[in-house]
């Protein structure tokens, strides 16, 4: 039912500005760049993934560009509607997430509503620059309920794609890069959660990443990216 909903009220506030050009000139910069542009080969995608090619490094959200290029169609509706989608997977995910940590439906419902319906996410709707905010919040998500999955079950499989889902998500912005430490230090201040190991032990590799990532967004955006001002 909140999905519906969501999607209704999304469709009557921006429908009509679905299909209309660029808000921003870096829309377009980041978009229109050879290695998206042209039909994929070895090359176009090795350059994606090759530090310094382009203006950032967010490897996943160019391969979601490609994706709207070249399978969805190149337009700002496909764009778009490839951001909607996420959106909405974001949305059910964060209400399973709450229901795993133990919240009522109704309260769960509520702080999915308040996110779902937030004006600030207006940007993240339409902008296509903003791709990478929402892989980031999604691939997160799926961190998470791969994380709460592994606590309550013991899975190594589980244990495995939290890690996965985690380094996706700082291939597509680095702005989780602090969420392991933190639960770090809640499970060690924590004497049931510290008696499991393997959980200790992702939440370890998941906090060594994020302070990789935090260095190499450093390094990037002062040696070859200098946006220092």
């Amino acid at each position: 039912c909140l999905l519906l909903l969501c999607i209704f009220v999304h469709f009557t506030a921006y429908a009509p500005g679905l299909p209309e050009g660029m808000i921003a000139i870096d829309d377009e910069e980041l978009t229109q760049i050879p290695q998206i542009q042209t039909p994929p080969t070895p090359q176009s995608l090795k350059s994606i993934w090759t530090v310094g090619s382009h203006i950032d490094f967010y490897p996943l959200r160019d391969m979601s560009y490609l994706i709207d290029t070249h399978i969805l169609g190149n337009t700002t509706l496909s764009y778009r509607t490839h951001q909607f989608i996420l959106f909405y997977f974001c949305v059910f995910f964060i209400y399973i997430l709450l229901q795993q940590l133990g919240l009522n439906n109704w309260f769960s419902f509520f702080i999915t509503s308040f996110w779902a319906f937030n004006p600030y996410h207006s940007e993240m709707l339409m902008w296509i620059s903003a791709r990478k905010d929402l892989l980031a919040i999604f691939y997160i998500l799926l961190s998470s309920l791969s994380f709460m999955y592994a606590l309550q079950r013991q899975r190594l499989w589980a244990h495995f794609l939290c890690i996965v889902f985690f380094t996706a998500s700082l291939l597509s912005k680095a702005s989780f890069s602090g969420l392991p430490l933190a639960l770090l230090i809640l499970f060690v201040f924590h004497p049931p959660l510290r008696q499991q190991r393997k959980v200790l032990i992702v939440l370890s590799c998941c906090v060594l990443l994020g302070l990789v990532s935090s260095i190499f967004q450093t390094w990037f955006y002062s040696v070859i990216n200098d946006m220092r001002f």
